[in-house]
């Protein structure tokens, strides 16, 4: 008979040597790309709480919102299956900051506009109003974020899961430090702080190969959609391999140092004089990153994954990685004892000769 015959999509495909987002391990298939729930961890350090997430990729016109998403962005098709392409377009589309993107974040206490974003248990009602009517879904933090994109990647099938950072910093100043500000009086000036620490903080790793890069930098990639600061001019961050980031590497594309930053950083206590004149008085080298969990594969329960993104803390691994951070495009700041942090210059770190978008 007639009428319009449905669509066809073509996936990526986890099981197939050839492609770009195989993996090798069968649990792991079954976890990262056919799971349909998920545990998501919160709380803070030594009070470990979790959400339980319904992805939901295989509902009923799930595959069909994901798609819209890449057609509102205008991504060509050429590119759709270059899975650098999308985890970078994804991760700037899943907020709505400068692209019309799925989720509004707010970060207030007043969510009178919208739901409270406590109020979520899954992807799919947030993925299908958006599809339905174009228009951003209120309201977002992190973890909603990281659901929505895991249910967006695992959709398309790519493997992915969410990730959570317990004392995560934001280096609002991208020098590799967290920098906090003291008064005279020794109450935080709030003003002209400009870096921050979160109890926690959720994102997403996809894993695929990385041909734009050296041997060694593929596999598990950061990609967060939470809108914390820009990345080629939208909203968005990674994908930037997580191998790379535990190694110090962080000119390979793409924003490995504002990575490193959350779960390594120093973070520098500054007292500010009579005068104006900041004055470090305390280096706290342990306190960010203290634990990064995700749901271990086939339990519920929490897998400590922080040996990945980084080396034991004062090990002579610890130190090679940070100064091939220095090596990378960041010098020590000759304000402190060696060791103490370090601070990028931008200049430096361009990437790799001939890496690819």
């Amino acid at each position: 008979g007639g009428g319009t015959p449905p669509p066809q999509y073509l996936l990526f495909n986890a099981w197939c040597p050839e492609d770009s987002v195989f993996m090798p391990n069968e649990a792991e298939r079954q976890e990262y790309v056919l799971s349909d729930y998920g545990t998501i961890y919160q709380g803070s350090v030594g009070a470990l709480s979790h959400r339980d997430w319904v992805y939901g990729q295989f509902e009923r016109g799930i595959l069909d919102a994901c798609i819209y998403l890449l057609d509102s962005a205008r991504m060509p098709i050429s590119n759709r299956g270059d899975a650098i392409k999308l985890l970078r377009k994804g991760s700037a589309m899943i907020n709505s900051q400068d692209d019309n993107g799925v989720c509004v974040g707010n970060w207030s206490e007043d969510f009178s506009l919208g739901r409270p974003p406590t109020s979520w248990t899954g992807s799919v009602r947030i993925l299908q109003e958006y599809a339905n009517t174009g228009v951003p879904v209120s309201f977002a933090q992190c973890w909603v974020f990281a659901g929505v994109f895991n249910t967006f990647l695992r959709a398309l099938g790519i493997p992915c899961r969410v990730i959570t950072n317990f004392n995560s910093a934001h280096d609002n100043t991208g020098n590799l430090k967290t920098d906090l500000i003291f008064k005279m009086d020794g109450s935080p000036d709030e003003r002209n702080t400009r870096d921050s620490i979160w109890n926690y903080h959720c994102w997403n790793e996809a894993f695929v190969t990385r041909p734009d890069l050296p041997p060694g930098l593929g596999g598990w990639q950061v990609v967060d959609s939470t809108p914390q600061e820009s990345s080629d001019g939208h909203y968005r961050c990674g994908p930037a391999p997580v191998a790379a980031i535990k190694e110090g590497l962080l000119c390979h594309p793409y924003d490995a140092g504002f990575v490193f930053a959350e779960v390594n950083s120093d973070v520098v206590f500054h007292k500010r004089d009579r005068y104006g004149t900041l004055t470090p008085f305390r280096v706290e080298k342990t306190y960010i990153g203290h634990s990064i969990f995700t749901k271990a594969v086939g339990s519920s329960s929490p897998s400590d994954i922080t040996h990945t993104y980084k080396h034991t803390e004062g090990s002579a691994e610890d130190a090679r990685t940070m100064s091939r951070a220095e090596e990378y495009g960041c010098v020590r700041d000759p304000l402190r004892r060696p060791g103490d942090s370090a601070v990028c210059a931008h200049q430096c770190c361009t990437g790799v000769p001939g890496s690819g978008m």
